[in-house]
């Protein structure tokens, strides 16, 4: 499935839940992970809003500290959350 099919999948599946598409480049990734980490990633990633913070990674809490369990934080089942970590490729706490 590729970026926008997914996106779609998430809008549908989940309208409460502001998703977006956001060039990783603009995320302030560089900052936090290196060249290598960051080759292989796509292009634009998913994210969704909660408290006002963007979310890349659905196991991490809003201050990206914390791992947590992202259908009670968040409302997204686990199985979309693996599916947005393996399409973002990249995990706040592996």
């Amino acid at each position: 499935m590729n970026t926008q099919e997914l996106f779609n999948k998430l809008q549908a599946k989940y309208p409460n839940i502001e998703f977006s598409l956001d060039k990783h480049t603009e995320l302030g990734l560089q900052d936090i992970y290196s060249n290598e980490e960051l080759a292989n990633v796509p292009e634009y990633f998913i994210t969704f809003e909660s408290g006002g913070i963007g979310i890349w990674d659905p196991y991490a809490s809003e201050c990206s500290r914390f791992k947590i369990n992202p259908e009670e934080e968040y409302g997204i089942q686990q199985e979309d959350a693996k599916t947005i970590v393996e399409h973002n490729k990249l995990t706040m706490h592996g």
